[in-house]
């Protein structure tokens, strides 16, 4: 019996144990535990021990000049290890989940491995096309962004910006929950605008970064004791323009990716994959024939495409996910720890 442990994150993340494309265990770490624990963890939570482990796959750990730590010192020397990148996995996790076999993968406007370079700084995936055929993943183009102010955000970073705007404090809450649509549903027209525009930078198409510092801070929630009814429906106003600018920005990408690879099929996942009106639009609204959405771009997600890289490695087929009933357990951090 084949079996792969995957691990996502960073010196805390996400482990999960999986052979034949069912999961065994998985374990996840909280307040600041190390990855061996987290690993530990989730070995345990399957009665196994690295003698059952033919193979580590991990992303999102590479070591550069910022970051000299190794979250998996525990693996043994004689278990081969390999490492990929967080597109990379997501990807494995997303077409694996579908029912198509061939197409493209796109995985938009999500935070990737950070990789340091020598005269660019530290960078960070942003947007990664794969070509699928026969159940087999190759990378055909990926875009990076600046860890650092871009002269061009990604939708996600203007989306959280705006969330931040209109919510004020409750802003980490409502993001991930789809706040900003529901309160664009709302909002007028036209009634609101700004000089953000749309830009296409060597291929990838999103918001132009100067435009997230004319938003008035005085006009931010967090900037209001006591909003009236005309100060809610400005912000409304202002996620209704986000909203449109958002969808016209990964339209475009996924529009402009589909005359550069041309499939009938698209697997679509990352950091804007849970928004339901921006789904629909991709169903709708772009070349492709069929589309398969992936929502979860999370650490479990991709812990389970690293899993499904191994697999597909050490069998050289391609290896579907079945699922099953994951057995999960919490490695804690140190007490007080963050």
């Amino acid at each position: 019996m084949t079996c792969v442990l995957g691990y996502s994150g960073g010196t805390a993340g996400t482990a999960c144990l999986m052979s034949g494309g069912r999961i065994l265990s998985w374990a996840a770490s909280e307040r600041g535990a190390p990855g061996s624990a987290t690993i530990s963890a989730c070995l345990d939570a399957a009665d196994a021990g690295w003698r059952d482990v033919d193979m580590v796959v991990d992303c999102g750990v590479e070591a550069f000049p910022l970051h000299p730590w190794d979250p998996l010192t525990g693996v043994p020397h004689g278990v081969p290890r390999v490492t990929v990148s967080r597109h990379d996995a997501l990807a494995h996790a997303a077409a694996a989940s579908s029912a198509f076999g061939d197409g493209v993968v796109a995985v938009v406007s999500c935070h990737g491995t950070e990789r340091y370079e020598r005269e660019a700084g530290l960078r960070y995936e942003s947007d990664s096309l794969y070509e699928l055929v026969d159940g087999r993943l190759s990378l055909r183009l990926r875009h990076s962004a600046s860890a650092g102010r871009s002269t061009l955000a990604t939708a996600l970073d203007f989306r959280r910006h705006v969330c931040r705007y209109v919510f004020g404090a409750a802003a980490e809450d409502l993001a991930p929950a789809d706040g900003l649509t529901a309160l664009a549903s709302s909002g007028r027209p036209g009634r609101w605008s700004d000089t953000a525009a749309l830009r296409c930078e060597a291929g990838r198409v999103g918001v132009e970064s100067s435009a997230l510092g004319h938003l008035a801070p005085e006009r931010a929630r967090s900037a209001l004791a006591d909003p009236t009814a005309n100060d809610l429906a400005f912000h409304a106003d202002v996620a209704h323009w986000a909203q449109t600018l958002i969808e016209a920005a990964v339209l475009g990408q996924l529009t402009d990716w589909y005359l550069e690879l041309p499939r009938a099929r698209l697997i679509y996942t990352g950091g804007l994959a849970f928004d339901g009106t921006l789904n629909r639009r991709v169903g709708a609204d772009t070349p492709f024939g069929r589309v398969h959405v992936h929502g979860a771009a999370d650490a479990r997600s991709a812990a389970i495409g690293c899993c499904l890289h191994g697999l597909t490695r050490l069998t050289d087929r391609a290896v579907p996910f079945v699922g099953g009933g994951p057995v999960g357990r919490t490695a804690a951090g140190p007490a007080g720890s963050e």
